[in-house]
């Protein structure tokens, strides 16, 4: 039996400050990170009453995609499963001291995040602040918080949409994130990894094989631009430190697409962006959770029914975008079936939808995705069950199946993106303080 509900969904997304604004006063009273710790509630209260509707206390897994990989509370579905909640936070929650009440997690499309420790929140914080005329003390103040505590609900709602920024140089709208807390999180996210203080979860991450290219600015033509575009969004990162990038993404790499008035230089800023947020970071992540003996898997998502409506909509040659796996995972392609939109599911998306979906609840059921009685994807491996490779199982397209990240092993397209020498200097320590997590 499942049931859903929905965790402060309207509170969270349409004005976020109410679960993760930031400030010395709301430290001092442990009132930060309100979201995570609304989130940790509802899993405990979860745990707590999971056997009235025929589940089991001891095995519930965690499921969030995009921000909900990390931090966002979107949807949460109870029996032997949790959706939408945040995976990467929740697992590093309080360093791991505190025993977590969940055993699995799946991580889609995110479980970490550039910016953590920068000043995102903070600035956001202050444009809040000064839209709604709280700003007659500093920021930090008790004074300040307890104006906007004397603000009704809509004042903020309406603030917080007329404060909201979505560039590139904003987090692309990412602008309200957890914050070292001392608490909840008691130091940054890559310290902890690095330092073993996190939760013993069995995990599951996916990416998309073209996750950020709906994200990239699609005028991205020249070098420069590709240069302006890595700067903007990484603040703290010196030059010197992009040119060293870029050099790991040789133009060369990458193809113009004349059809869709793409340039080389798009898909090349693209899948920097993408390795940055969406695949070396979760790569990371699972390495250090895989270091202190918990089971890892690696997917990439390589099929999605979004070409044609985002082609549709003038966005033609992003391949497969961030959510593409959504209609797998749920098991639900006809949500696309809506608006007029072109809707011309092949039979491979229709075997991808069974085998997908039933390999995520077999996953929540018995921790391990694939299971030839289920009608499941067939052959995902664990990340590291060999010493110097890493499994990847590739998911959907041409490629399907179980691949290996370089050598023996790897299929050419997954070999192709050079993932072990661009995430491990993405993952080294020097990169990670410039990316700020």
């Amino acid at each position: 039996m499942e049931v859903g509900i929905a965790i402060g969904e309207r509170a969270i997304l349409t004005c976020p400050a109410f679960g993760f604004a930031q400030s010395s006063a709301l430290r001092n009273e442990g009132s930060e990170n309100a979201g995570l710790r609304d989130q940790r509630l509802a899993i405990e209260w979860v745990r707590d009453n999971i056997e009235q509707f025929g589940g089991d206390s001891e095995s519930i897994t965690i499921f969030g995609q995009s921000s909900g990989g990390m931090y966002h509370a979107f949807h949460a579905t109870w029996a032997n499963n949790l959706k939408g909640l945040a995976i990467g936070m929740q697992t590093l929650a309080y360093g791991g001291s505190i025993p977590v009440p969940f055993q699995q997690g799946i991580c889609e499309s995110q479980a970490l995040e550039p910016g953590i420790t920068g000043n995102f929140t903070l600035n956001q914080m202050q444009l809040l602040v000064d839209a709604v005329g709280c700003n007659n003390t500093d920021l930090n103040a008790n004074a300040t918080i307890q104006c906007l505590r004397n603000l009704d609900t809509q004042t903020m709602l309406q603030a917080s949409v007329d404060t909201y920024t979505a560039d590139v140089s904003h987090n692309i709208g990412d602008s309200w994130l957890p914050v070292v807390d001392g608490d909840f999180l008691p130091a940054a996210p890559s310290q902890l990894l690095a330092e073993n203080r996190f939760a013993n979860v069995t995990t599951m991450i996916l990416w998309c094989e073209d996750d950020m290219t709906v994200f990239t600015p699609m005028n991205i033509v020249s070098e420069a631009d590709t240069f302006n575009f890595v700067a903007s969004y990484l603040p703290a990162m010196s030059n010197a430190s992009i040119v060293d990038l870029l050099n790991l993404y040789p133009l060369s790499d990458f193809m113009d697409n004349p059809t869709a008035n793409l340039s080389a230089q798009f898909y090349r800023s693209a899948r920097i962006f993408r390795d940055i947020l969406m695949t070396c970071q979760p790569i990371g992540y699972g390495e250090n959770l895989a270091r202190a003996g918990n089971d890892i898997y690696f997917l990439q998502q390589n099929q999605t029914l979004l070409d044609p409506i985002l082609a549709s909509l003038g966005a033609p040659g992003l391949g497969p975008v961030h959510t593409s796996e959504l209609a797998y995972t749920y098991g639900n392609l006809s949500h696309y079936n809506t608006s007029g939109f072109p809707f011309n599911p092949t039979q491979e998306d229709y075997r991808l939808q069974t085998q997908q979906s039933r390999s995520w609840s077999t996953f929540a059921s018995v921790g391990q995705p694939s299971l030839n009685a289920r009608d499941t994807l067939q052959g995902i491996n664990l990340a590291f069950s060999q010493s110097n490779q890493t499994s990847v199982f590739v998911v959907g397209g041409p490629t399907e199946g179980s691949s290996t990240l370089d050598g023996p092993g790897s299929s050419p397209a997954l070999a192709a993106e050079k993932l072990r020498s661009r995430c491990s200097f993405l993952n080294s320590p020097s990169i990670i303080a410039q990316l700020q997590y």
